[in-house]
């Protein structure tokens, strides 16, 4: 009733993807045909920059390949597949923060897992909200996890810890249980030897609690006591 123009992807844009990288083809808002190609795999979804890119190019009036580019690659969204480096035991432990909370976006993570294992084990920190499909999480990415560390989070809405242990022990898994997600990564982070992951992911408060916990370790590492 606005009446807003639809644009659909498969339709008017869409993305192809490919062992180098991927392409992008759209609509400017005058109709014409638009197309990106060989452009970086990304820290983050490529269904969201391709839905990205074509909002950009309908509000931008010049097309400029190059900066659409250039803007893609300095792009991370901060707790989606958000890679980062932890230092422990005079080792480079991988962190991978992910807000996946429903069994599509987990899905999606347990893709990005697949194509990328570790050397070692991945060491998981998990917490969720009550409200949400935790076997439909779980279903999907428990052949992506060697073991499971569970907390409550900061919020009545969380899901009892140990209702996630329950969940996890039924499927066979090998868990332990925590007071808090500080306390879980932690725990991961102090097992983890060569090689191996950790990945932290469920509710968006799971993610903010992990990014409080970082930015407390990075300023107890520069003063070397992390």
């Amino acid at each position: 009733s606005l009446p807003a123009p639809l644009y659909l992807r498969g339709r008017d844009f869409d993305l192809a993807l490919d062992a180098r990288g991927w392409h992008w083809r759209g609509v400017s808002s005058a109709g014409e045909p638009l197309e990106l190609h060989d452009l970086p795999l990304l820290s983050l979804p490529v269904e969201n920059a391709a839905l990205a890119i074509q909002a950009f190019v309908l509000l931008e009036p010049v097309w400029q390949p190059e900066r659409v580019a250039d803007a893609l690659l300095q792009t991370r969204v901060t707790g989606r597949l958000d890679r980062r480096t932890l230092r422990s035991k005079g080792q480079n432990v991988p962190l991978l923060l992910d807000v996946g909370h429903n069994p599509h976006a987990a899905s999606y993570l347990a893709e990005s897992l697949a194509a990328r294992p570790p050397a070692g084990r991945r060491l998981a920190v998990f917490g969720l909200l009550a409200d949400k499909d935790l076997d439909g999480i779980l279903d999907v990415l428990l052949p992506r996890v060697d073991e499971w560390a569970v907390a409550p989070l900061a919020t009545p809405r969380s899901a009892p810890a140990s209702d996630l242990q329950e969940a996890l022990l039924r499927r066979g898994a090998s868990v332990s249980i925590h007071a808090g997600v500080a306390q879980a990564l932690e725990a991961q982070l102090a097992q983890a030897g060569e090689g191996d992951e950790i990945l932290l992911f469920g509710s968006f408060y799971c993610v903010a609690e992990a990014l409080e916990w970082l930015n407390r370790y990075a300023g107890e590492s520069e003063h070397g006591d992390g």
